[in-house]
C-alpha cells in the first residue's frame, strides 16, 4: 500500500488539472478595464478544498530587511517628510504531503525587491506586497495562465505603473510642443495659424497644461473650421 501513495509532485500535478477544470473567472480589472486578471479570492477557496481532498498544504512566507527612510514626497504644492518602505529579501511559497511528513515539499521562490505603494503608508504597503507576491506565487505553482504579456500588454496598471509611464510620456510631448512653440505669441495668433488636425493636436496638447481654460474656445472654434471633431478617448482631435 506504501507504494501505491502519490507522490506530491504527482498531487500538484493534479490540483493543477482540477483547477483548469474549473474554468476560474478572473475577476481583477486594470485601471482601464482593459485586462483582467487572477485576484487571490477567485482560486484560494477552490484551491483550499482541493488541497484538503488530496492531502497538500501551502505555506507563504517573506523574509529579508525592511527599512522606513524619511523622504521628501511632494503633496499638492509642497514637500513633506514621509516613512517610506523599502524591502529586500525573498518571498517563499512551499507545498508540504500532510500524509507523508517524509516527503521534501515542492518550493517556489521569487526576489522581493519592495518600495512604497503610492498613496499607502509603510504598513499598508507592505500588505499591498504581501498580497502581490503571494498571488504571483501561487499562481506560478498552479501554472494559472495570464493570456497575455504583462510587460507588453501594461499590467502594471493595476499597481499605478503605467498610469505613471503615461505622465513620463506627456511630460515628454509637452517638452517637445514648447520647442516648436513660441510661448511669447498670443494663444490666439498660435491657433488661427493652424491648418491641419495634426498642428491642432500639436496646440491641444500643448495648451492644457494651461490653467487658464480660456484658449478652449479659440481652438474648438478652429477644429469646427477645419471640419475635427474631438474623440475623448483618445483626447485627439480627428477629421470624420
Amino acid at each position: 500500500m506504501e507504494n501505491n501513495r502519490k507522490s506530491i509532485g504527482a498531487k500538484l500535478q493534479e490540483v493543477r488539472v482540477k483547477l483548469d477544470a474549473l474554468n476560474l473567472k478572473k475577476s481583477g480589472k486594470t485601471k482601464t478595464s482593459a485586462y483582467a486578471y487572477y485576484k487571490l479570492s477567485d482560486f484560494m477557496p477552490q484551491l483550499h478544498k482541493i488541497f484538503n481532498e488530496l492531502g497538500l498544504y501551502g505555506v507563504f512566507s517573506m523574509t529579508g530587511e525592511t527599512s522606513t527612510p524619511i523622504r521628501k514626497v511632494k503633496c499638492k504644492e509642497s514637500f513633506i517628510d514621509k516613512p517610506c518602505l523599502e524591502l529586500k529579501g525573498m518571498a517563499t511559497l512551499k507545498i508540504y504531503d500532510s500524509e507523508d511528513a517524509s516527503q521534501n515539499p515542492i518550493e517556489f521562490t521569487m526576489p522581493l525587491v519592495g518600495s512604497d505603494v503610492a498613496g499607502c503608508t509603510p504598513i499598508q504597503s507592505m500588505g499591498a506586497i504581501d498580497s502581490y507576491v503571494k498571488r504571483y506565487l501561487y499562481m506560478d505553482a498552479l501554472e494559472l495562465i495570464e493570456h497575455y504579456d504583462i510587460l507588453d500588454e501594461g499590467y502594471g496598471e493595476e499597481y499605478g505603473v503605467v498610469e505613471e509611464s503615461k505622465k513620463v510620456e506627456e511630460s515628454k510631448k509637452v517638452e517637445e510642443y514648447k520647442s516648436d512653440i513660441d510661448p511669447g505669441i498670443s494663444v490666439e495668433y498660435t491657433i488661427e495659424k493652424i491648418t491641419n488636425v495634426k498642428e491642432l493636436n500639436k496646440n491641444y496638447n500643448f495648451f492644457k497644461q494651461y490653467k487658464d481654460p480660456s484658449w478652449k474656445k479659440t481652438l474648438n472654434e478652429k477644429a469646427i473650421s477645419l471640419g475635427a471633431k474631438f474623440d475623448a478617448t483618445s483626447n485627439t482631435f480627428f477629421i470624420p
